[in-house]
This record gives structure tokens, sequence and C-alpha cells, in this order.
């Protein structure tokens, strides 16, 4: 009973450590656009990455989750390609899931291309859902939804 009398007293003078507190990310996601050409747009979907973390690549085949980019349809805009990686690729051993994987740390850039059938402001949305993990240990996978204007 005492421990009991000891853990309210706790709670009762340090709220702030009993509160459920906001967990800085360690990924933090900026999306633009940039036009390259009349009809044509480069969408950047770029993840700062907290030290000591990394997410991995789109094109990982097993292991930890892979990042994937879905696009919201949109009948003015036609995709090209898939999103290239703009980033310095760490070749990972991840013991825990028995293999090799590529991985991004401090930045990447998921670059996506589209080209714009006619020349009216319109934007794009979707989500990118990644995986973090700092070696150690991994986060649940999240999806970070986003929206932007080509125009």
């Amino acid at each position: 009973m005492k421990n009991c009398h000891i853990l309210l007293l706790f709670i009762f003078l340090f709220p702030e450590f009993c509160s459920s507190q906001q967990i800085e990310p360690v990924v933090h996601w900026d999306f633009s656009s940039k036009r390259i050409d009349l009809r044509v747009y480069e969408l950047h979907m770029t993840a700062n990455i907290k030290s000591g973390w990394h997410i991995y690549s789109q094109f990982n085949e097993g292991g930890p989750g892979p990042a994937r980019i879905s696009f919201k349809k949109n009948s003015l805009l036609i995709r090209q390609y898939e999103p290239k990686e703009v980033g310095t690729p760490e070749h990972l051993e991840e013991v825990i899931f028995d293999s090799r994987v590529f991985a991004f740390s401090d930045k990447v850039d998921f670059v996506q291309v589209f080209i714009k059938k006619k020349d009216r402001p319109t934007s794009i949305s979707g989500k990118i859902k990644f995986m973090a993990c700092n070696g150690d240990l991994c986060l649940p996978p999240r999806e970070e939804p986003f929206t932007v204007d080509l125009n």
C-alpha cells in the first residue's frame, strides 16, 4: 500500500511525466513541385531523417517495409516512370529480417514526373508509406498524406 501512495504522490507532483506527450517524429516530410517544361512538372517528396535513423528504398524486396508511394487519380495528369530516389543509399544487413536492403539516412528525395494534359491549374494528392528503423528498433509503418499544386 505504501508503494501505491508514493506512486499517487509522484503522479500529482509531476503530471507532465504521466500525460501522453507528443513524440517527435523521426522523419519530417516536405512536398513541393518544380516546373520543368511547359506542361512537365516534378513532384518532390523529401524525407528529412533524424540522426541515427533510416528509411528504406522503395525497390527493396523482402526485409522491412519498403517505401510505397500511391497517387490519387487525376484526369489532367499523366504519370511518367516510377519515382526516382535522389540520395545516397546504404546497403544494410538487417539481421532481424535476415536480409540485405537499401536504406537512406539523413535525407532522400523521391521525385515523380507528371505531364499536364491541359495547361490548367491542378494538384496531385497521394500518400507515402514508410518504415523508420535505427538498428535496434523499428517503428510501425506510417503513412504521410500530401497534396501539392502543379502550377
